[in-house]
C-alpha cells in the first residue's frame, strides 16, 4: 500500500505509518527494511516501549526514519 501511494503522490508528500507495536521485533526490522525505498517521512511505534532494545538493530539495518516517544511514562524510559 505505502509503494502505491509513494507511486501516486510523489516524493514531495510526506508518507508515515504508524504501526501501534502489532508487530515482533524481528517483523520490525523486516519492515523498515522494506519501506526503505519509499523514503517515509518516519515510521512510528514500530515497537512497544518494552522492546526499545532493538531500536538500535533496525537503525544499524536500515535508512528508514523512525519515531517513538508518546508511550513513555518517564524520561528515562528512552532508548538506550
Amino acid at each position: 500500500m505505502l509503494h502505491e501511494c509513494r507511486k501516486a503522490l510523489g516524493d514531495e508528500v510526506e508518507l508515515l505509518h504508524d504501526v501501534h507495536e502489532r508487530v515482533s521485533p524481528r517483523q520490525a526490522v523486516q519492515f523498515a527494511k522494506d519501506l526503505e525505498d519509499v523514503k517515509l517521512f518516519y515510521l512510528e511505534d514500530v515497537l512497544s516501549p518494552e522492546d526499545n532494545v532493538y531500536f538500535r538493530q533496525i537503525r544499524e539495518q536500515c535508512t528508514t526514519s523512525l519515531a517513538m516517544g508518546e508511550l513513555f511514562n518517564s524520561p528515562h524510559d528512552g532508548c538506550p
